[in-house]
């Protein structure tokens, strides 16, 4: 499994390796538990309290079948990279981590949503989503970007979002042109 949580020393590290979320704040483990706000968990560097986020993946993969986008997108919990090798320095490698509410329940088409229209209907960033620039800034919740926009028809992830204000030109779309991108999900 690609997704990973530490236990504190005291603890059987085996049963701590994270395989989701359960959609209401709760860590599922390997072992098929399910725990809310457990004290002395360590992931991502951070020990968790009172709150608890689901972890991130540890590893992405290659999506190669578009016809599980959103069936991938939903058991990674809402998590995937963009790479576009075309695209300036600052959209080259895209992260996005859904943060608002659950995934599955979300009523999107993820694949229609990423790869053709960048709407903001249940996707507004800081409420349901946040971007990062790198992985490191992902996992740390470091560096996420200020700037988003939306809604012109036919045009995909992420229309001219930015790490500090807009940057047009750098989305794909299925319809429009754009820049050729690969994406990677756990």
């Amino acid at each position: 499994m690609p997704w990973t949580a530490y236990a504190t020393s005291t603890e059987n590290h085996n049963n701590w390796v994270y395989v989701g979320c359960d959609g209401h704040g709760g860590v599922v483990c390997k072992d098929h538990t399910t725990h809310h706000n457990p004290a002395g968990w360590i992931g991502q560097g951070d020990t968790y309290g009172s709150d608890v986020d689901c972890l991130v993946p540890s590893a992405l993969t290659p999506v190669t079948d578009m016809s599980t986008f959103n069936e991938r997108f939903i058991a990674g919990g809402g998590v995937l990279e963009r790479v576009c090798p075309s695209c300036s320095a600052s959209h080259q490698s895209i992260f996005y981590k859904r943060t608002g509410g659950d995934v599955a329940t979300a009523n999107l088409d993820w694949n229609d949503l990423f790869r053709s229209n960048w709407f903001s209907n249940n996707n507004n960033m800081g409420t349901n989503f946040e971007l990062y620039s790198s992985k490191a800034d992902m996992l740390a919740g470091e560096n996420k970007w200020t700037y988003c926009n939306y809604n012109d028809h036919n045009i995909g992830f992420p229309r001219d979002c930015g790490p500090h204000g807009g940057i047009g030109g750098q989305w794909n779309s299925l319809n429009r042109g754009g820049h050729a991108v690969t994406w990677n999900m756990p």
